[in-house]
């Protein structure tokens, strides 16, 4: 079944606003809130390592035991290991938390990435 033009039309606006919206969203969040209220405690240094390391490498190792190999795994692997995600954010925004713990672990993983994904590469090519 197909949608009527008009529906269809609108429904491709509202989805490519989507991302902007999101990031105005976690600009201002961060725009707002003082460098000293930005702290990275055992919890959030946790977070970090499971979600840029262990996860990533954990996912490496079960799909090269089911039997991907080549540009699929690459891709999982690269999907896994990429930053915490801005969803963290605006779900915190969204049930009305602090908003500091989750803009600290998005900023840092962001960072991190850039250290952990290639880490994540070369530890799971020591595997194949």
């Amino acid at each position: 079944m197909k949608l009527p033009s008009l529906l269809s039309q609108i429904i491709d606006y509202i989805s490519s606003i989507n991302t902007p919206v999101s990031m105005l969203v976690i600009g201002n969040s961060l725009a707002n809130i003082a460098l000293k209220n930005f702290k990275i405690n055992r919890s959030i240094l946790m977070s970090l390592f499971l979600r840029n390391l262990i996860y990533p490498l954990v996912t490496a190792l079960v799909m090269q035991s089911l039997g991907l190999t080549g540009n699929p795994l690459s891709t999982m692997i690269l999907m896994m290991a990429c930053p915490v995600g801005g969803m963290v954010v605006l779900f915190t925004l969204q049930s009305r938390g602090k908003q500091e713990p989750a803009l600290a672990l998005m900023g840092t993983s962001t960072l991190l990435s850039l250290f952990t994904i290639p880490a994540v590469f070369l530890i799971s090519n020591l595997f194949t």
